[in-house]
């Protein structure tokens, strides 16, 4: 009975039916489509951050851009806006996200050293002492220290210099046989000279480089770029001065441009270089190189190269021609330390006077860097090369020259302070022939300080 009453109770109440129905009808609804806009949102606000993070900065600006227009309020996407807006070059954009944050966040001191950090990206010194000051704990002159560090690191003049000296001992100098007495082709016991022998000894070493670049507008990609390096040696040793191999040098002048931007970079250089090669003293080579890197990810970026170059030999002129490279590298960045692996291959070719110095070749090499807790570095290293001469090494053979070449490396750094560090490498090199010529190995050894500035 009391179900019947609780029925006829609500029997009268039949005008109140649509409203019922339209509450429903609107419950429903927001049940429906509220909650996938939300996860949409969410799985947006992801994609975002993954653009970000693997370089597509233009890409994760116009998503940050939407979600603001869903969600001007949100934290995560005014944070996210500041970020990739410094990262596809829209200073201003980061700005406003920034003041944003700071309306909302007045405490937080962090988002006044990052504002300050934007203006002076566009040479506003004064608003980022402006907002710098709003930090207590910030004395007058740090803020002027930060903002000669901070001003110098946005400058559109940018260069870094390092040089680097110390001891070394190279088993093998000259690259030549272990033996003086060689099978060449079908003649037994031919006699070569014996400073034609391997020569070991101990010596010293001088080398240094500097790079600069001069961005053409503020924020803009293009740069003017430019570096010089040289490196030279002295052996102790007799065999190797009768060679006048003792001393040896090289150096190196180039320039170009480059369009750079988080996700990619084109460098395009002329290059200019003196060294003493083998056995034929002084070597003159011009020619231009090129480099493109592309962020395919956070962790992975592919890295093209490629060079040719006009070589002049002072003694012997059969070696004058063009050579060559091209090769392709995939940069892994991996573990808390950004450590790093590069693995890759390339086609080398030399066109010369004589096909006895002509051939074309590849050569397969990977390396790493661990970065260790402390201050210590390590870099493992593993080559590969042959070579295909287009005729015999000597008119005692009938073969074409071939040759293999094994390399392998390690290297440890340690970092004394900020401007200086100790080096120490150990490389070993095993080169195959079947002419007997051209067969050696050679162990060398090098110890050393680096001064970077």
């Amino acid at each position: 009975m009391a179900a019947d009453e609780f029925l006829k109770k609500f029997q009268g109440a039949r005008p109140l039916t649509p409203i019922i129905m339209f509450f429903c009808l609107v419950c429903a609804f927001v049940c429906v489509f509220a909650a996938p806009a939300s996860a949409d949102f969410a799985s947006d606000l992801a994609l975002a951050g993954e653009l970000l993070r693997s370089g597509r900065a233009e890409d994760a600006y116009r998503a940050y851009l939407a979600l603001l227009s869903e969600e001007p309020g949100n934290d995560e996407v005014n944070l996210g806006l500041t970020r990739a807006a410094m990262a596809s070059s829209r200073p201003y954009q980061a700005i406003l996200a920034y003041e944003r944050l700071i309306a909302k966040y007045p405490a937080e001191l962090r988002l006044y050293r990052e504002i300050a950090e934007v203006y002076m990206s566009i040479g506003d010194a004064g608003s980022a002492t402006r907002y710098l000051s709003r930090d207590a704990s910030l004395a007058p002159d740090d803020i002027s220290a930060w903002a000669s560090r901070v001003g110098a690191a946005y400058s559109r003049f940018q260069s870094q210099g390092k040089l680097r000296f110390g001891f070394l001992y190279d088993g093998n100098g000259n690259q030549g046989p272990d033996s003086s007495m060689l099978t060449i082709g079908n003649f037994r016991n031919v006699v070569i000279p014996g400073e034609s022998t391997a020569q070991s000894g101990f010596g010293g070493w001088l080398a240094g480089g500097y790079d600069a670049s001069y961005r053409t507008s503020r924020g803009g990609p293009w740069h003017i770029v430019g570096d010089a390096h040289f490196y030279a040696r002295l052996i102790d040793s007799d065999g190797m001065r009768s060679l006048d191999q003792d001393y040896s040098q090289w150096y190196r002048l180039a320039g170009g441009v480059r369009y750079s931007t988080p996700a990619a970079l084109l460098d395009l250089r002329l290059k200019g270089e003196i060294f003493d090669y083998d056995f034929y003293n002084t070597v003159y080579s011009i020619g231009p190189e090129i480099t493109y890197s592309k962020m395919l990810s956070r962790t992975l970026r592919l890295v093209t190269r490629a060079g040719l170059e006009r070589r002049e030999y002072v003694r012997n002129g059969d070696h004058d021609g063009i050579y060559g490279y091209i090769g392709q590298y995939a940069r892994f960045a991996f573990g808390p330390r950004a450590d790093e692996f590069i693995i890759g291959a390339r086609y080398l070719w030399a066109d010369a006077e004589t096909d006895r110095a002509s051939y074309d070749g590849w050569e397969v090499s990977a390396s790493m860097r661990f970065k260790l807790k402390s201050r210590w570095e390590i870099t493992p290293s593993l080559s590969y090369t042959e070579e295909r001469y287009d005729a015999p090494a000597t008119a005692l053979e009938w073969d074409d020259r071939r040759d293999k070449r094994f390399r392998a490396g390690l290297g440890v750094l340690y970092r004394i302070n900020q401007a200086w560090s100790a080096e120490l490498d150990y490389s070993y090199a095993r080169n195959f022939s079947n002419s007997a010529l051209y067969e050696y190995d050679r162990h060398l050894v090098t110890l050393g300080l680096i001064w970077s500035f």
